[in-house]
């Protein structure tokens, strides 16, 4: 039968390979998430590029230069367009191996920058994954968006009637201006400024980038994630434990978090639809205490939005912490 049965659109775009959308709704003007992810992997292999380009039009008859160096380095040089989907994946690998080793060091340098002790703080694990612990969000966002971090600084201020202090306002982990230089570089190495270069070259590159780069870079990643995920919880990828992405999608989006991509491809769906449920339940407990106390906001407005990012780009390594050093109860 030729004609189209109502629903089965629908159910053609929730197939693995050709789905664009996982909702059947689609508003003028919306941009759907597999076209943003297109757009987002191209300015990714812009920045890998546009170096390789420049040294070939800067050198005067150096123009073989790059394809000599390619041959050697075509993680660092060359875009995706020039790898086979295995090597795509391979590279992903590498990645995800480089990032998770700093993982434990951005975990202590986040409880030690609130001075709070993982094991007590009162929270619920649901289940686990390859990534770790599948937690309730709510009490950790609540210490990192509220919790005070020491005040180190002088606020005294002396002049000719006398000497006082100057109060200030408490700093907290969502706003990035307060972490100190070395809480800035664990988080670098963990959202993976230069994850396209080896470990030694990626890890010195990152220590001596200058703050201003370290700032824009975060926050460039950390933009990526939360738009990545609002889109994705928009048009219900996690209804069908992310079935609508292709492999090579899902390694793309798992890698984006910090999420495994050295695990089979259904525990990858797995880890990636856990976390968009954590976000999604995140979301809805903080607009609900929003509206009955007004202490907390929406992960998606304009208050909340910076805070978010920053706690997002933390978690991979804030549950890979709890998982390595034991510090999860029992499930329920």
């Amino acid at each position: 039968e030729n004609k189209i049965r109502k629903g089965s659109l629908v159910d053609y775009t929730r197939t693995i390979i050709t789905g664009w959308v996982g909702i059947s709704e689609i508003r003028p003007g919306r941009i759907p998430r597999r076209q943003h992810e297109q757009q987002r992997l191209l300015r990714q292999d812009l920045r890998i590029v546009f170096p390789t380009v420049f040294l070939w039009a800067a050198i005067p008859f150096g123009g073989w230069l790059p394809v000599f160096f390619a041959a050697f380095f075509p993680r660092e040089l060359l875009s995706r367009q020039f790898h086979t989907n295995y090597e795509i994946e391979a590279f992903a690998c590498i990645e995800y191996r480089q990032r998770r080793d700093s993982f434990l060091a951005l975990g202590d340098h986040f409880w030690n920058s609130i001075m709070v002790n993982p094991a007590s703080i009162q929270f619920s694990v649901a289940r686990h994954d390859a990534a770790g612990p599948v937690l309730d969000l709510l009490p950790f966002y609540k210490v990192f968006s509220e919790q005070p971090l020491p005040d180190n600084t002088n606020n005294s201020h002396d002049d000719d009637q006398g000497s006082y202090s100057i109060p200030t306002k408490p700093s907290v982990l969502s706003d990035l201006d307060s972490y100190p230089r070395e809480h800035w570089i664990a988080l670098a190495h963990v959202a993976g400024t230069h994850q396209s270069f080896r470990k030694e070259l990626s890890h010195t590159m990152t220590d001596l980038s200058p703050s201003w780069w370290l700032e824009l870079s975060i926050r460039r990643i950390g933009n990526e994630v939360y738009e990545d995920d609002r889109l994705l919880l928009e048009e219900e990828y996690d209804s069908n434990e992310c079935q609508s992405l292709t492999n090579q999608e899902l390694v793309e989006a798992c890698l984006l978090r910090g999420l495994p991509v050295i695990v089979s491809y259904d525990e990858m769906r797995h880890c990636l639809t856990n976390h968009l449920s954590m976000i999604r339940q995140l979301n809805a407990s903080l607009m609900k205490r929003n509206n009955e106390t007004g202490s907390l906001k929406s992960l998606h407005d304009a208050n909340g939005e910076e805070g978010y990012k920053l706690f997002v780009l933390h978690l991979s390594a804030l549950r890979w912490h709890l998982k390595e050093k034991g510090l999860t109860p029992k499930e329920y």
